[in-house]
């Protein structure tokens, strides 16, 4: 019986110490995982800009946006200066197809007066960066750079778009100087940018259909 005591106590000491070199493990293992990156693609989720549902990709990830600020206010709805913070490295925007003959218009310039120049109602070609021959002539397949120019359009269209599944995937390696514009452009660390789509193809600015962006680049 004596033996039967020793041997039951000895079968109950293994367990303990197998117990809790498991717990040991587990406990290494979370701490583990907890201080590596995260792996996930998708660390900031989906995130869409709230007019045009725009989102921004670099290194294969969602770049998180901020609202900044509210620029305008509107009866049907604020308009917010979205914030994007990008490096050096070459990045997509993204956008969901609104229809066949989609036309996406964005002008990145070097300060904010270009948010004054676009105004809901007014017609398209009003703007002086969505006027008429202001869309800058851009190769059929990306990558693009971004021209800065407050006199002329980095214009979207067909191929340029880079469509798959229903959302447009556009490739951009980075921004560039127009060295034909009148007043010389120096690009610092922000750049305000205006994206514009007319959803409906009547010719007009509508709320919906433009947004402001402020673009910090590290």
């Amino acid at each position: 019986m004596k033996t039967l005591r020793v041997k039951l106590k000895g079968i109950l000491t293994i367990s303990s110490m197998i117990l809790g070199l498991a717990a040991f493990m587990v406990a290494v293992y979370n701490f583990v995982t907890v201080k590596e990156e995260p792996k996930d693609p998708n660390e900031y989720g989906d995130q869409r800009s709230p007019w045009l549902e725009l989102s921004f990709q670099q290194s294969k990830r969602y770049v998180k946006l901020d609202r900044v600020d509210i620029h305008k206010t509107y009866k049907d709805g604020p308009h917010y200066l979205i914030g994007v913070n990008l490096s050096s490295d070459p990045f997509r925007i993204l956008i969901p197809q609104k229809s066949d003959g989609d036309a996406l218009m964005i002008t990145p310039w070097v300060d904010n007066t270009i948010f004054n120049q676009i105004k809901r109602g007014m017609k398209v070609f009003e703007v002086p960066y969505l006027c008429k021959g202001c869309g800058l002539a851009k190769a059929r397949y990306g990558p693009f750079e971004l021209t800065v120019s407050k006199e002329a359009v980095n214009y979207f269209i067909d191929t340029r778009l880079g469509t798959v599944d229903g959302t447009h995937n556009i490739s951009i390696s980075g921004f560039a100087a127009r060295a034909q514009d009148a007043e010389p452009v120096t690009i610092g660390d922000n750049l305000y940018m205006v994206a514009f789509m007319d959803i409906n193809n009547d010719g007009i600015v509508n709320h919906a259909e433009y947004e402001f962006y402020k673009i910090t680049l590290d």
